[in-house]
């Protein structure tokens, strides 16, 4: 520095110590710092919100997949269901084919609960059942 030079002193180290600022200065600083925390938070904000709308497609889509799933569940169960009946009648119609004696045996089991009737002795007629005699 040429000022110093003339004088014969030469600048080793330069101390700031307090600087101050004009307030305004100050609150402008701090507004545009609010400023960019609120650009952040509106940032985060709307990011939860999109993962919150995701999340909550995925969830409907899960229910969807889900009652989908069930209905053709139910609607399996129906048709096995079914088709279980039927192949039950089909033996039991091959069964009684070749073992006719099974219905009277049935008819006989039937008659387990009865406690009176009358059996014609001339043909198979259908067994009718007496009232109980009078306990006095």
């Amino acid at each position: 520095m040429p000022g110093f030079d003339r004088a014969g002193v030469a600048m080793v180290d330069f101390l700031v110590r307090k600087i101050t600022f004009d307030p305004d200065y100050i609150q402008a600083i701090e507004n545009q710092q609010i400023a960019q925390e609120n650009i952040k938070t509106a940032q985060f904000n709307a990011e939860a919100a999109e993962f919150k709308r995701e999340e909550a497609i995925r969830l409907s889509e899960g229910d969807k997949q889900r009652d989908i799933l069930l209905a053709e569940a139910a609607a399996r169960k129906t048709v096995l269901n079914a088709e279980a009946e039927a192949e039950s009648i089909r033996l039991q119609g091959a069964a009684l084919r070749e073992f006719p004696e099974v219905i009277q045996w049935q008819f006989v089991q039937d008659l387990d609960g009865i406690a009176w009737g009358l059996i014609p002795s001339d043909g198979l007629t259908p067994l009718l059942p007496l009232p109980s005699p009078a306990v006095p």
